[in-house]
This record gives C-alpha cells, structure tokens and sequence, in this order.
C-alpha cells in the first residue's frame, strides 16, 4: 500500500493555526476536497490519509470531506500526540504502518499537480529512499516537509522510530518549520550518500547537502518539470478554480 498524507488541524477564526502572513486557516479547509479529489486521480491506487484534530468534527466545513470519506476517496486518522507546529509531522504517521511501503507528504494549501506525481513514479523507478520536489525559489531546505516521500520500512530501520510518541522526544519545543528541522537534524543524517532523489524546477536553489546530485545532474533533470502549473506570484498556490479547470474536475 502506498500513501498520500496530509494533516489538517485549527479553527479557521485563530491567527494562530497553520497560517503565517500571507494566508489564512480557511485555505486549507477549502483545498482539502480538492486536494483529495485531484490526489485520488493523480495517484490511483493510493490511499489518501488526512490527519486530524478533536476538533475536526466541528468545525463549520468538515462535511465536504466526511462526504469525501464515506465515499473511500479519503482515511480520516485522529492524533492526539505532538501540539503547536510539530503537528505537521502528523503526515508522518504512515510510515509507522507496516501495511504502508511508500509515502509522500504533501500540504493542503498547495494544489498537486500532473507533473508532481510523474516524478513520483520516477522516483519509485530509482530505488531511492527518499524523495524531495523544490517548485519554489525558497525550497532550500534539506528536505522538504510537504514535498517529501519515503519508503517506509527503510525509515523505520535507518531512524530506529516505531511511532510518533518517538518522533515527539527528538523535537526541541514549538517552532515554525518544526517538520523540515527534524527531517534534517533527525532523518536526513541517517541515511547514507545518495538515498535522496531529489527534483527542482528552473531557479530553485541547490542545498548544501552531499548526498543530493551533482549540478549536472541537477540541471539535466530540469526539463522533467517543464509542464509544473505555471503560477505567478510569490507561493506556489493556484486557486480552487485554476485547478479544477486544469484537472476537468469542475
């Protein structure tokens, strides 16, 4: 089995939950049916997981995806451990499932597209442990949280995690990007040279990290992301309306 995850948590009124600047709470509730749609048609045969707070039964817009759930197109999976921005590592929780062999971990207020799960089969072709897709200038980090995938059994063995009480003793406390910190500090350092494959569009930065590609390779894999959704702008975010006309979903 083979998982798209996700995590969706906080009421859309505090300023605080899953919201910075530039957007608002209400994003990742309204992306959330559509993410799940397009994920069911982009990856067939996957399951799509969403993880969930107490709070998700009442909040005024979970009912499109409970619909969505009763329908099979989605897993609703409740959490009750991790709090603040560590909750994003939620999306972690498939690969402490010995049912599941990969996993990718997306976030719900960027749309997925064609060109993203093309790369997916390519890594899955590879034999690589670990994906990271950079769409964005600012995707510089080691590892990508919500452009990441892993095989599963090979993150358990190469972390020595079995749960995600475990993955809670390894964080130093609440801060934004907890999920790309421990995937750097915790993970990463934990594989050998070359367990990454790793894709970028024209214009994303190079991470200092040895066990990613050398620049040629780098720029001879820039043409397979030529068909990424042409967005402007400053995030990588299309609107519920682009999408559903680039996907034939409306």
């Amino acid at each position: 089995m083979n998982v798209v995850s996700y995590c969706l948590y906080g009421a859309p009124t505090d300023p605080r939950e899953q919201c910075d600047q530039t957007k608002t709470c209400d994003l990742y509730w309204k992306y959330a049916p559509l993410n799940i749609a397009i994920a069911n048609r982009l990856y067939p045969g996957w399951e799509v997981r969403l993880h969930v707070d107490a709070q998700f039964s009442s909040h005024p817009e979970h009912q499109p995806i409970a619909t969505m759930a009763r329908s099979g197109l989605v897993t609703i999976v409740p959490v009750v451990t991790l709090s603040g921005h560590a909750r994003m590592l939620w999306r972690l929780a498939p690969l402490f499932d010995i049912r599941v062999e990969h996993a990718v971990l997306r976030d719900l207020d960027s749309i997925i597209s064609p060109t993203e799960s093309r790369l997916v089969r390519l890594w899955l072709s590879g034999g690589q442990r670990i994906h990271c897709i950079r769409s964005h200038p600012f995707h510089s980090a080691p590892i990508m949280g919500g452009l990441s995938g892993f095989h599963s059994q090979t993150f358990r063995q190469q972390t020595g995690m079995s749960s995600l009480t475990e993955v809670e003793r390894c964080l130093p406390g609440d801060r934004r990007q907890t999920d790309q910190q421990f995937l750097a500090n915790h993970v990463l350092p934990r594989y050998g040279k070359g367990a990454v494959c790793d894709h970028r569009i024209r214009g994303c930065r190079r991470p200092n990290n040895p066990t990613l590609p050398t620049p040629t390779e780098w720029e001879a894999r820039l043409s397979i992301l030529d068909e990424w959704f042409p967005v402007p702008g400053d995030y990588h975010v299309v609107t519920g309306l682009q999408a559903e006309t680039i996907m034939g979903i409306a």
